[in-house]
């Protein structure tokens, strides 16, 4: 089984890891501006709208995520101690809530990246 020690160690790599996201939506949301404001070749241009969206949902996931994880957290650990069968019930739901969003996003940023793939051969005239 796991103890209170993984819960908190589990949690606050799930924060730093989404931190990350963060910057790199960010990253990806400026990088894109860039792209299609001031390097005007089609090239460019077709790369930027998809990394735009891509970088957004990076960022407000990863925004989501990190806002979240300290009072998951304190939940899990609270409900370890108090409730362990709540603990499992509930999380296990949620975990399975989060795993269809994820594939959902990987899809997405996927489907987002053969776009960008794709406007990239078109505008590379």
């Amino acid at each position: 089984m796991f103890t209170k020690a993984d819960i908190e160690k589990y949690f606050l790599a799930k924060k730093k890891c989404s931190f990350v996201f963060l910057i790199l939506g960010i990253v990806a949301i400026l990088a894109s501006v860039i792209f299609f404001a001031f390097i005007k070749t089609n090239w460019y241009k077709g790369f930027a709208v998809p990394l735009f969206i891509i970088g957004i949902i990076q960022g407000v996931v990863g925004y989501q995520v990190y806002k979240t994880a300290d009072e998951y957290r304190k939940d899990n650990v609270f409900a370890y101690d108090l409730n362990p069968a709540k603990l499992e019930s509930q999380e296990m739901a949620r975990m399975q809530k989060v795993k269809k969003r994820l594939t959902i996003l990987l899809i997405a940023e996927a489907s987002f990246f053969v776009t960008a793939v794709v406007l990239l051969l078109v505008y590379k005239k």
